[in-house]
């Protein structure tokens, strides 16, 4: 998570707004808490920076049933929870300032396929 640019980054052209899209294929092996850290050090903290770019979106890619270990309980979640989770932090990272980063939790599921 090293990456110093989002994977997608859509601009208006009326008025210069950027919104970055960062992808997380959930068929991978994620962990909660770097799914967390994509959300909160990746996508906030780096790429919705700018004060064109307080816009975001973690986009999950939902590949196959799994489900997550919370670390602090032991318990397994599955991708909606994880889903809520991550919706939650997002809500709250948002709620913080009037000039805080603004990222949305948004899904893209393709298990069916």
């Amino acid at each position: 998570m090293n990456e110093k640019e989002p994977d997608v980054r859509l601009r208006a052209k009326a008025s210069d707004t950027v919104v970055a899209i960062e992808i997380k294929a959930t068929r991978s092996e994620w962990t909660l808490k770097q799914l967390e850290e994509a959300l909160v050090d990746q996508l906030c903290g780096r790429y919705l920076r700018a004060a064109n770019g307080k816009h975001g979106i973690l986009l999950l890619v939902h590949q196959d049933e799994r489900k997550w270990k919370e670390a602090d309980t032991g318990t397994f979640l599955s991708f909606q929870d994880v889903v809520a989770r991550l919706t939650a932090i997002a809500a709250k990272i948002s709620s913080e300032r009037n000039d805080s980063p603004q990222p949305v939790v948004c899904v893209l599921d393709v298990s069916a396929c």
